[in-house]
Order: C-alpha cells, then sequence, then structure tokens
C-alpha cells in the first residue's frame, strides 16, 4: 500500500509572508534559469509579488547564449539541468568575466546538505537557496546582494500565524483547514492518505496570494507535466536508462516541493536516488506510489475546481 514506505515527516510551516507590491521595481534586471516549468512559474510570481520582473531560460547553456546579448546585476541559477547544469555554466561565466566584471549568482537547488552548499560556492556562486524557495528567502538574497538597487520602500514583512493568513491574502484565499496537519503523520494501517495529509493549502496560499485561478492553473501544469514525468521515467526504467529515471524523478521531487504535495519529494528522492546507484528492485513499488499519490491530486483539483 501507498503508506508502507513512508516516513514520518514534520511539516515545517512558515509563519511569516510579505504582502504584493503594487509597481515593477524596473532597475534590477534578473535572469531565472530553471528547466522545471512549474519551479519556474512559481519563482517569476514570487518574485513578482515582491515587486521585481525577471527574464528566464531553460538552462546553462541558453543562460550563457542569453548572456553574451545582454548583462544581468543577478542570476537565479538552478543546479541540475539538461545540456549544461548550473555548476559548469557558472564556472564558464567566472571564466567569461575575469577580474573586470563580476554577475551575482544565486544557487536553487533541492539539496540542503552542507556539502552541497560547498560545491555551489566551489563553482563560483555567491549565494545559495534551497527549494521549495520561500518569498521571503527571495527577498533578503535582493536586499544582500542589491542593496544600492532595492526599492525603498522595502517588502513589508508580517508576522503572522498560519491562521492569520489568509487575511492578509485576500477574500480568494483557499479555506485553511481545521486539522492540525504538522502533527499528523502517514498511518501505518496500510490506509489510503487522505486529500488533507497530501495536500499543503498552506504553501498553495502563499505562493498564490489566495488567488485561485493562479492555484488551478499550476496545479493544472504540475499535473501535466509530472504525468509525462512519470511516463517517461517508467519507459526508462524499461529500458534500463537511469539517467532519464534520475532526472525525470529529480523534477518530480521539485515540482511536488513548490506545489506542496507532500509526500512526492521524499518517494521521487529514492527513485532518484536508486537510479543512480543503479539499484533497481524498490523502483516500481515507488512508481506506482507516485501514480496514486498523483492521482489523487487530480481528483482533488478536478473537484475543488
Amino acid at each position: 500500500m501507498l503508506t508502507n514506505a513512508l516516513e514520518n515527516k514534520s511539516d515545517i510551516r512558515d509563519t511569516t509572508t510579505y504582502l504584493p507590491q503594487s509597481k515593477p521595481r524596473k532597475n534590477i534586471k534578473i535572469l531565472l534559469v530553471e528547466d522545471t516549468p512549474i519551479n519556474r512559474k512559481v519563482l517569476l510570481s514570487q518574485l513578482k509579488q515582491i515587486g521585481y520582473k525577471a527574464d528566464y531560460v531553460e538552462n546553462g547553456q541558453a543562460a550563457l547564449e542569453r548572456l553574451a546579448e545582454e548583462s544581468y546585476d543577478l542570476i537565479f541559477m538552478d543546479c541540475q539541468m539538461p545540456v549544461l547544469d548550473g555548476y559548469e555554466a557558472t564556472r564558464l561565466i567566472r571564466e567569461r568575466e575575469g577580474k573586470n566584471a563580476h554577475t551575482v549568482v544565486v544557487a536553487v537547488t533541492a539539496y540542503a546538505m552542507a556539502e552541497n552548499r560547498e560545491k555551489c560556492l566551489a563553482a563560483g556562486m555567491d549565494d545559495y537557496l534551497t527549494k521549495p524557495v520561500r518569498i521571503e528567502e527571495i527577498a533578503q538574497v535582493l536586499a544582500k546582494w542589491m542593496p544600492e538597487k532595492s526599492p525603498e520602500k522595502k517588502p513589508k514583512l508580517l508576522g503572522a500565524e498560519v491562521s492569520d493568513i489568509s487575511d492578509n491574502l485576500g477574500t480568494n484565499a483557499l479555506p485553511q483547514l481545521e486539522l492540525s496537519l504538522g502533527q499528523r503523520s502517514p498511518r501505518e494501517t496500510g490506509d489510503d492518505l487522505t486529500i488533507e495529509e497530501i495536500i499543503d493549502r498552506d504553501r498553495l496560499q502563499k505562493i498564490s496570494f489566495g488567488d485561485k485561478k493562479f492555484i488551478e492553473q499550476l496545479l493544472i501544469n504540475f499535473i501535466s507535466n509530472t504525468e509525462i514525468y512519470l511516463k517517461e521515467a517508467t519507459t526508462a526504467l524499461v529500458n534500463n536508462d537511469m539517467e532519464t529515471l534520475a532526472r525525470r524523478t529529480h523534477q518530480i521531487k521539485g515540482s511536488s516541493a513548490t506545489v506542496g504535495v507532500r509526500f512526492m519529494p521524499e518517494i521521487a528522492a529514492k527513485v532518484q536516488n536508486y537510479a543512480q546507484q543503479n539499484e533497481l528492485q524498490e523502483i516500481p513499488q515507488l512508481l506506482q506510489q507516485l501514480n496514486e499519490l498523483l492521482a489523487q491530486v487530480k481528483h482533488w483539483q478536478s473537484n475543488e475546481f
């Protein structure tokens, strides 16, 4: 059953939020380098909410090509991408710049281990954010590295309890659950997980600022993309293509964490790890669990909106 392979995970909730700015800040040029559409969509939306506009490209090679044509003040750089990853792209950027210039590069990665941070810094990156990225962290990075270009009026930080967040988001916010999900864990009886345990509504509210249309479109895109990733991951397993299998489950891990679909990131991370180690025995069951979770999210989305 689905719950057999799930580990107990504490639900760490963010208790602060930023109010959106009314006007975009045009004095900072930002480039987002991110290959997963859901992560890209949310990061661009978060930047917009705090008053910044960004261009984007889908891999490190495309970033190098863009940088050959125009300059940017700051780059948010995903680390694991096809064609050219963020580490090598940053090394090449530093080689091009030499000692005469320095573009701020902030790593955006799914890994929070100390050695991954050191790897980012060794590649020439200036700072480090882990997925799912919080809007407060983005604002802090911009204030840290672009202080002379930051807006005079800082984004307003609200110290709010989770139960009060909907007051700051407006009338379109998703209704808060009465359940204390942070204290719940997957049951060990073999029963299916409920949608209340799977969907992190607090996360959805914060990344959307209560815009239900944005949430609906985000979930539709997430479901569509994840169906493709799972189909390609299954085919890759049959063909013993561990590189593609690891890549697709890495994307599932990141996008599900970004959207707030619980348990998917942990299961996808296990598949990615097994694929990288060429250990195949547990992978079919784990892929089935991912399909079961996605089916529940799809059913909930079609009925909720």
